[in-house]
């Protein structure tokens, strides 16, 4: 399994943490593991995916083509907003170069869909495969089979994902609702609540159908699958007010999740300076 790390740059999510509000149900014992997804598709990111590393690497992706000799490949690579991290709840954008690597002169390939689903990765099935975007990419006229490539040329999809759509909010809901005693109003959740209920990534699954086309032999189609995790950062930034003799005090507080979710870390925190 290849994998790289993705550049780390923390961020301030909110005035308080609501741990409190989401507090692991008490009257359980056990809660259900998810398969171990890592295991089976290439990851993006460290072993826990935290290490800080270049932001504008490219991962490749090697996918071996049903019945034929060629190979499709897939560039990842990451367009998130003035480098911040790879998150849950943040819209960020997966640029996708594909191309294909061993393909025969006689042989063209068009690409006819790009279908890709990006779901929750977690720890615990409550909230694993909980599905945040779903986007398509195909030709836009009637005048070619689909999008051309070859060892020669790409084709260059943006997939733009959302951070939380009302869809997204309601999974959600209702999954937390399975860990927590009483009800839970139905809100956008922060980062720090799908940390602690042990969510660490996204799942990208991708469907590309092609289009194979031998000679002057009529096209057949074939789908092909590449799927990634893209590993989410662990930490999060908070906000918190205190007074202390009369004055109020402002610190960002950097908490650190374990993969297991539960109770995080404190790592560190810095006086916020008021301007004068």
């Amino acid at each position: 399994m290849i994998s790289f790390n993705i550049k780390k740059l923390k961020k301030v999510l909110g005035t308080s943490i609501v741990l409190s509000t989401l507090s692991l149900n008490a009257c359980s014992s056990s809660l259900e593991l998810a398969d171990n997804v890592d295991e089976i598709y290439d990851a993006i990111g460290g072993e826990e995916g935290y290490d800080v590393a270049d932001v504008d690497k490219v991962f490749k992706q090697i996918n071996s083509v049903p019945g034929e000799d060629f190979k499709l490949i897939v560039e990842y690579s990451f367009n998130l907003e003035q480098k911040t991290d790879w998150t849950i709840t943040a819209p960020k954008k997966l640029i996708m170069k594909s191309y294909t690597e061993g393909l025969d002169e006689n042989t063209k390939v068009y690409i006819d869909n790009i279908h890709t689903d990006t779901s929750t990765v977690a720890t615990y099935t409550t909230m694993n495969g909980i599905l945040q975007d779903s986007m398509d990419d195909h030709i836009h006229n009637s005048l070619m089979l689909g999008f051309p490539i070859s060892d020669e040329v790409s084709h260059y999809c943006v997939n733009q994902i959302e951070g939380q759509n009302d869809t997204f909010v309601s999974g959600s809901i209702y999954a937390v609702n399975g860990y927590t005693n009483g009800n839970i109003s139905e809100r956008r959740l922060e980062e720090s609540d799908y940390l602690e209920y042990g969510v660490y990534g996204s799942l990208i699954s991708s469907t590309y159908d092609l289009l194979i086309q031998k000679g002057d032999m009529e096209p057949y189609g074939i789908d092909v699958d590449a799927t990634v995790i893209v590993y989410a950062d662990n930490e999060v930034e908070v906000l918190e007010k205190s007074e202390k003799d009369g004055e109020e005090i402002e610190e960002i507080v950097t908490y650190r999740y374990n993969r297991g979710g539960g109770q995080p870390e404190k790592v560190s925190s810095e006086k916020v300076k008021k301007k004068k």
